[in-house]
């Protein structure tokens, strides 16, 4: 949780009078942010969890805009400039001290376990966790609750309720159902669900698997049609039958994977389960007049690398039509080329970055093309020739290359060749400049013999702002 280079190291208390305290304070205190339940899940509004991920959400987003461009207009007007030097001060210290970028950090995750058993009444006591750290939270706390909590309060409680009604319809069938799919027992006690204002991870995340425990977010970034947030519960809850490690789905993926002699798709159960939820919470919306349901993973085009081959081969599993196992195998050679294409994207462009000359050689067809925006297409000859040149640039050190990244691929194949779009961004440091800049892409990959080269490339430069 803390970016250990920059913080104060606090003193270490070992006294086992502390200890005893801090551990009762865990069991002690009440949980009385409760406000729902149904047969599986017990819904919480709870005021720490809610200041916590307000400003952890609004630090990372501090980094583009200013604080007084992040808050709305009408409240931070309303603070006080003692007020606004407090939250900037509480901001800037989520920004140097915490990992904003991970949001799983076991530290951060024990920290956000350890908050649940407080309340809007309590202050918290000094812990385990560090000592600036807390003091912090609690001197933002007066802030929050008189800026801010009431609001946010109201709208987990009204978006809850919005939906409390048609989980209660489906929760049955759709979580039945999941767990058959998963070959897993749906477990006994009730999943704590902490609806939160902001939330990192795509608007929910799972806090603990043992006992389970998820944080929802109850703003989103997209328009919300009828269904959407409650496809989004199933889905995190299924996180606890469906995982990356263990498991049938996650077994049969390792499974068949050796079988076929090639490694485990990156990610693939995690999509599967994607597929899952939406399709079962899909069905069960039916029932509930929510006819023309678009499922998440297609309509905000999630895990599109996958797509085809799960709809192509997975939903005969889903259909009970095939076992787990030949469902799988279908789906893995479905996207063999694929993920053999995409892997030699990845060495291409990495021996781009630095400069290896006979990698990219053999990775390009002799009648290759070259074309840039500003530049008349070259062949294969000239293009290496260019190659040679920037390799010695990159050796005697006037061109540094710190970042060649690729973003938002598309991939499509035929036969035999394929087109990839993408964004490309790129740092350079030349006479000690670091200059970015950005591309949108296009290529064409032939396959000759069992290797993919590439047989032509197009760019266009971004202007940034």
């Amino acid at each position: 949780m803390i970016n250990k280079s920059k913080y104060i190291k606090c003193r270490h208390i070992v006294v086992l009078y502390i200890i005893l305290i801090f551990n009762y304070s865990l069991i002690a205190q009440p949980k009385v942010s409760g406000i729902e339940t149904t047969t599986y899940f017990e819904f919480h509004n709870n005021f720490w969890i809610n200041l916590h991920f307000y400003l952890y959400e609004t630090a990372a987003a501090s980094y583009e805009k200013p604080l007084d461009k992040l808050v709305k207009k009408e409240v931070w007007q309303k603070l006080s400039q003692k007020e606004k030097l407090l939250f900037q001060k509480t901001i800037t210290y989520y920004k140097d001290h915490i990992d904003l970028k991970n949001h799983f950090n076991q530290e951060l995750i024990g920290f956000r376990k350890w908050i649940i058993n407080y309340t809007e009444q309590d202050m918290l006591p000094e812990s385990r966790f560090e000592i600036l750290f807390i003091k912090n939270l609690n001197d933002f706390k007066r802030i929050y609750s008189t800026h801010f909590w009431k609001t946010h309060r109201q709208i987990n409680t009204d978006k809850l309720q919005e939906n409390i009604d048609l989980i209660k319809k489906t929760e049955d069938i759709i979580i039945s159902r999941i767990a058959k799919l998963a070959q897993a027992k749906w477990q006994d006690t009730k999943i704590r669900i902490d609806l939160s204002i902001k939330s990192p991870g795509g608007g929910a995340f799972t806090l603990s698997r043992t006992p389970s425990s998820i944080v929802l977010s109850t703003v989103i970034n997209y328009p919300e049609i009828a269904g959407d947030w409650v496809e989004t519960l199933f889905h995190e809850a299924s996180h606890t039958v469906i995982k990356g490690r263990k498991g049938a789905i996650a077994e049969s993926i390792n499974r068949v994977s050796e079988k076929l002699k090639v490694k485990p798709p990156k990610n693939l159960w995690h999509a599967i389960l994607f597929y899952i939820t939406g399709k079962v919470s899909q069905k069960a919306f039916l029932g509930q007049r929510i006819n023309e349901y678009t499922i998440y993973m297609d309509r905000e085009n999630i895990f599109s690398f996958y797509h085809n081959a799960i709809y192509k081969h997975f939903t005969s599993y889903l259909v009970e039509e095939t076992d787990l196992d030949i469902a799988i195998e279908n789906v893995i050679n479905s996207v063999s080329d694929k993920l053999e294409l995409a892997r030699t994207i990845t060495t291409f462009n990495t021996a781009f970055k630095e400069g290896n000359v006979a990698k990219l050689e053999s990775l390009i067809t002799d009648n290759y093309r070259h074309t840039n925006g500003t530049s008349k297409s070259i062949g294969k000859n000239a293009w290496l020739e260019y190659l040679k040149k920037r390799k010695k640039d990159i050796d005697d050190g006037r061109l540094v290359v710190t970042n060649y990244d690729m973003k938002e691929t598309q991939l499509e194949l035929y036969e035999n060749f394929a087109i990839v779009t993408a964004k490309i961004i790129t740092t350079d440091i030349k006479e000690r400049n670091p200059i970015e800049n950005q591309y949108r892409v296009s290529h064409v990959w032939i396959k000759e013999g069992n290797i993919w080269k590439r047989a032509g490339f197009h760019d266009s430069k971004i202007e940034l702002k």
